[in-house]
């Protein structure tokens, strides 16, 4: 969205899941938070809405999509969540990845933490059979899928190759990775 937010095209934009983006950039036992790219802990949270409200507005309005964005945000915090929305929005997202082979996953704490003890724990500790770190593993572990999740999961595979045949293996591979093969049905 940085893309669109510095030269008003949505066609700078990558049109791909930050998390697929980042397995294909991201060195084994790094870390990125969205800080370092919007220069506050928060303001990624106003990213997500900023090309649905590029997309509605008209060219008078361009110069505020920013501040549109963030007004939606919090609206739409206020009335799902009927709790204000500066209390929900005080998180920093970061990205870690432990191994390789595994792909970043996502972890948020609030603003002004140190993020330093939290990534020293999560490299240190982790299942090497999944690459997850073992609180990740845990909560994966408690996840159950449903019983037509393979067929679901291969529909989907087939569609993103059919809406995009330039897709990379690779790509692919880094959309996907972050469901536990480990884990059976």
């Amino acid at each position: 969205m940085a893309g669109l937010s510095k030269n008003n095209n949505k066609h700078a934009c990558l049109g791909r899941n930050d998390r697929v983006v980042l397995a294909s950039i991201m060195p084994e036992k790094s870390w990125f938070a969205y800080e370092w790219l919007f220069g506050s802990p928060t303001n990624y949270n106003f990213y997500n809405t900023l090309r649905t409200i590029y997309e509605k507005s008209s060219k008078d309005e361009i110069p505020l999509i920013l501040e549109k964005a963030k007004k939606q945000v919090e609206l739409d915090i206020n009335r799902s969540l009927n709790y204000p929305a500066d209390k929900v929005l005080k998180t920093s997202r970061n990205y870690v990845r432990c191994c390789e082979t595994a792909p970043p996953f996502c972890f948020e704490i609030l603003a002004g933490i140190d993020v330093k003890p939290i990534l020293a724990y999560f490299q240190a500790n982790h299942n090497a059979a999944t690459e997850l770190p073992f609180p990740m593993d845990l909560i994966d572990q408690n996840v159950s899928l449903p019983t037509e999740f393979t067929k679901e999961f291969i529909e989907e595979v087939e569609a993103l190759m059919i809406r995009d045949p330039e897709l990379e293996k690779y790509d692919l591979s880094n959309y996907f990775q972050s469901i536990n093969p480990q884990k059976e049905e």
